[in-house]
């Protein structure tokens, strides 16, 4: 039988207090991993993981924050537009029509 063997763990760069207050943690199995932050894996043609790239270099960062942004701004837009499309809705307000109240009133039992 294998005697157990002690795991070294990589250094966790932030420190004690941001432990503590639970900012990171253990979690499937990637050592001090923030809980802030997921770690996905997207698929995407090649052709448009070379516009994404292209587009990090040019802003001098990375993938993952030029897709983070692309994500935001396209969510930021989609929110703005549903919440426009319902102030539009709101901002004219109409009769239901057929009587509804009346027949509501009408199918009550006497009192």
């Amino acid at each position: 039988m294998k005697a157990d063997r002690e795991v070294k763990l990589p250094v966790c760069r932030m420190d004690s207090t941001q432990i503590r207050r639970g900012w990171a943690t253990r979690t499937h199995g990637i050592p001090w991993y923030t809980r802030a932050m997921a770690k996905v894996m997207v698929s995407m043609p090649d052709d448009l993981l070379s516009e994404v790239d292209a587009e990090a270099n040019r802003l001098g960062t990375t993938r993952s924050a030029v897709l983070r942004q692309f994500a935001d701004s396209a969510l930021r837009e989609r929110r703005s537009d549903r919440a426009a499309a319902m102030l539009a809705l709101l901002a004219r307000p109409g009769r239901h029509g057929g009587g509804a109240a009346e027949h509501v009133k009408a199918g009550r039992p006497a009192a």
